[in-house]
């Protein structure tokens, strides 16, 4: 089932009308809605301009089966984590920290920070005093001990 909200702003003369439509059918014709608008602001010309036209749809679906997205890919004993110098504000020096690929941590790897997990796109941090472990769904849950 789809719901459908639209709403138009427009503008003749110095005069702007809103008209909008939320009962799921939307604004379909154009110029019956300018007829309307011109007709609410006592306007006789057909001219018009469109200001604002705003439209938001809502479409109900099946919630996924949460056991099909769980992950399956990822080293069982990922291979050891590269290490490098990063610098961390709050101890005011560089600290060997462990770099973990995300993509071969399995669910249910725990590990300690100082770490960095790389992937396409995107770098997670982990503090020096924090821990985290890859869920079901290869979510990262970090444990923050500050």
């Amino acid at each position: 089932m789809e719901m459908r909200e639209e709403e138009m702003e427009i503008c003749f003369g110095g005069e702007c009308v809103a008209q909008g439509s939320d009962s799921g059918a939307g604004v379909e014709d154009q110029q019956g809605v300018i007829g309307v608008a011109n007709s609410e602001a006592g306007c006789v010309s057909a001219e018009a301009e469109i200001v604002v036209l705003h439209s938001l749809a809502t479409l109900r679906m099946k919630q996924p089966e949460i056991a099909h997205l769980t992950r399956t890919a990822g080293a069982a004993n990922p291979p050891r984590p590269e290490m490098r110098p990063v610098f961390f504000l709050e101890e005011d020096r560089f600290l060997p920290t462990d770099i973990y690929d995300r993509y071969t941590l399995r669910a249910g790897f725990v590990a300690v920070g100082p770490a960095l997990i790389v992937e396409y796109g995107s770098s997670t941090l982990i503090g020096p005093s924090d821990s985290f472990t890859i869920g079901s769904l290869g979510e990262i849950d970090i444990d923050c001990h500050n």
